[in-house]
């Protein structure tokens, strides 16, 4: 059967034909292999400095809330209504972002969704 394949292959010259495809194809493959790895670095790239900037900024925000909670204290003339002040304004924050959670998310998730589709398309 074998044999049978390899003569017609020859006869009508699909050998050549049959190795440019297949090396093609693997050649292709390949691309699209390095392609998604070089996606994957650049996602973990992204996530890990994401990550490293959140926690440096979480530290931001959690000294200069501390400076400025003893800074009302002093101003007040009181051991902890500056602390209480800052919570305050905390609060109110979470409030605002609680309430207007799904015009938020629907924003993040425009904004996501062009910066995929601008990807793909260039």
């Amino acid at each position: 059967m074998e044999k049978i394949k390899d003569i017609l292959l020859k006869v009508f010259r699909l050998e050549n034909l049959a190795q440019n495809l297949t090396g093609y194809v693997e050649a292709r493959l390949d691309l699209f292999k390095n392609e998604i790895k070089t996606d994957i670095a650049r996602a973990i790239a992204n996530a890990i400095t994401m990550v490293f900037l959140g926690f440096i900024g979480f530290l931001f925000v959690l000294f200069l809330s501390i400076g400025l909670a003893y800074f009302l204290n002093t101003l007040v003339d009181s051991e902890h209504a500056g602390f209480w002040i800052v919570g305050g304004i905390y609060g109110l924050l979470f409030l605002v972002f609680k309430l207007n959670l799904k015009v938020i998310n629907t924003s993040l998730e425009e904004k996501i969704l062009d910066i995929l589709t601008r990807k793909n398309n260039p």
